[in-house]
């Protein structure tokens, strides 16, 4: 997984069975991301995400890029809000930069930026079914 090979121990992977808190009474879950905090292997919570990628399905395409990447941006810890289209071949990616002021990529073509050299679209979409329409 490219997330993986970005972020190598001591930071690990997660997917979408780690609730990631926002605030102390609003957790999301996204699809993936990346956390460098101590955590036990087990954890099920997210507190400080540095990584957070979300594929969009038609039922939460919406509030994915609105509603949660609002809420996501408010969060100290996080670098990177990753969005990957399914309608079309295009990843989003919200990184924060030096003064803590968010920069939109839109990637269609060629590598992706998550943080480290070399991660294409090909690999971002291994495994994520475009659908048509």
């Amino acid at each position: 997984m490219a997330l993986r090979r970005c972020y190598p121990a001591p930071c690990r992977t997660f997917g979408s069975n780690v609730k990631i808190e926002i605030t102390a009474d609003t957790y999301f879950y996204g699809d993936a991301g990346v956390i460098c905090e101590p955590t036990s292997g087990t954890a099920t919570v997210a507190k400080a995400p540095l990584v957070v990628c979300e594929v969009l399905s038609e039922r939460t395409r919406a509030y994915d890029i609105v509603e949660k990447r609002a809420a996501y941006r408010t969060l100290p810890s996080l670098r990177a809000y990753v969005i990957a289209h399914t309608r079309t071949r295009r990843v989003e990616c919200d990184t924060r930069d030096a003064g803590g002021g968010w920069q939109t990529t839109v990637f269609d073509d060629g590598a992706v930026a998550l943080g480290c050299d070399g991660v294409t679209l090909d690999e971002v979409y291994a495994q994520t079914t475009i659908r048509s329409g």
